[in-house]
């Protein structure tokens, strides 16, 4: 899966910014982490589909060595689920320090415009 650059590397010094596009710019970039954020809460919700079949499994599985196999599937799926949640939060991050800049930038476009 590609990265895509952390928010605070497309700042631009204030003198720079030009308020439609750096508005487009920061819009388009919440869409793009809010589809990332979508896509991994589905990868958690399959994750989350896999362990619970596999635990009914181990359930009926009679052959210890079956049983034993399939706690070890379960243990890796657990840890996919620990890194799809440790994405989720980074997109999480992201979306919180987007607004936050964004807020930052509003009220400097303000300042600047309501100057005589």
């Amino acid at each position: 899966m590609k990265r895509f650059k952390s928010f605070s590397k497309h700042q631009r010094s204030p003198a720079q910014v030009d308020p439609l596009e750096e508005s487009f710019f920061n819009k388009g970039y919440a869409l793009i982490q809010n589809a990332q954020h979508n896509s991994t809460k589905q990868k958690i919700s399959t994750v989350r589909s896999n362990i619970h079949s596999l635990t009914n499994r181990i359930k009926t599985e009679v052959d210890i060595t079956q049983k034993i196999d399939l706690l070890a599937d379960v243990a890796n799926q657990m840890m996919i689920a620990v890194e799809r949640l440790s994405e989720l939060s980074t997109n999480v991050k992201n979306i919180v320090v987007a607004n936050t800049l964004l807020s930052e930038d509003i009220s400097k476009v303000i300042e600047k415009l309501s100057k005589p």
